[in-house]
């Protein structure tokens, strides 16, 4: 009877990941879309527009990997998965998933820059500076976790004589060898949720002040500045309420001590790993104005 239930919840689970995970492919080509369309017809690409395109190129791979990793569970579900595919396409998914996390904080940091209000100099540096800094910012977008997952396939390369003389020492074990192989990844990864959480922190409480002020004046209050404002801040907000625990997950897929035994865990783990960046992606189209009224001209328009 449990076998029975198991199997029945299993398919469950990766079916409805799968229909998030086509939306979500389906949400980034749109952006990716939506981009090349104003690139084509302004031949301008603002900041804005450079970071959401290569987010949406990053992030449809990313879900195409994800895609495929699932359809291979659903098809091999009564037989052995193949263990050299499951390992291809993980160490990518894991790879393509940081670049994309990066690029998401890049995000977060240029909202909070250009929209936020502080007199610090290095805030107002920042605000000066960061769009000509766009391009080298995406590249180290790609850099971090190119060195991260470099550094932890180095570790992993370790001599089978030291990880013999390691693993036989009462000081580490088996599973702390892994950790170490994973430090790098783990490290770049929590550098992005600090990064992320100060960004959206500081800008929430930023248009909280500025909704404030605003409030004392009934006539500007619904001014198209002011829509905006409040379009970011729900944005930052959604962001955390997906963001934190997909965070969460995420962190026990890459701890092997934190290894998940029951299958119900497991299913929750794997919806919330999938609906992330289709949850994200939704918000910034619906929550965006100028790239929700570039969507709609695209599709009732055209």
């Amino acid at each position: 009877m449990l076998e029975t239930i198991y199997f029945f919840f299993n398919i469950f689970i990766i079916i409805f990941s799968l229909i998030q995970l086509l939306i979500g492919i389906v949400g980034n080509l749109l952006i990716m879309t939506v981009n090349c369309r104003t690139w084509i017809q302004s031949k301008n690409f603002s900041s804005f527009d450079m970071i959401l395109c290569n987010l949406s190129i990053t992030r449809c791979i990313c879900l195409c990997l994800m895609f495929l990793y699932l359809m291979c569970h659903l098809i091999f579900l009564e037989s052995k998965y193949p263990e050299l595919m499951a390992v291809i396409i993980l160490n990518a998914w894991i790879f393509l998933d940081s670049w994309s996390l990066w690029i998401v904080t890049l995000l977060n940091t240029f909202y909070c820059v250009k929209i936020a209000s502080f007199n610090h100099s290095l805030f107002l540096w920042l605000k000066r500076n960061l769009s000509m800094k766009t391009p080298w910012l995406l590249v180290a977008c790609l850099l971090v976790p190119l060195f991260s997952h470099f550094l932890s396939l180095l570790i992993s390369k370790i001599p089978n004589s030291i990880q013999e003389n390691v693993s036989n020492s009462t000081m580490v074990s088996t599973r702390d060898s892994v950790f170490l192989m994973m430090a790098p990844v783990i490290l770049s990864f929590s550098l992005q949720f600090i990064i992320n959480l100060v960004s959206c922190s500081l800008l929430i409480s930023s248009l909280r002040k500025h909704m404030q002020e605003m409030q004392k004046n009934a006539n500007s209050f619904w001014n198209p500045q002011t829509k905006a404002h409040v379009g970011a801040m729900k944005v930052m907000i959604y962001f955390l309420i997906l963001y934190i625990p997909y965070s969460i997950a995420r962190l026990i897929v890459f701890l092997p001590s934190l290894e998940i035994k029951n299958f119900w865990l497991r299913g929750i783990l794997t919806v919330i790993n999938c609906s992330y960046s289709p949850g994200h992606t939704i918000f910034i189209i619906l929550l965006h104005p100028k790239l929700k009224a570039r969507v709609k001209n695209i599709l009732w328009c055209n």
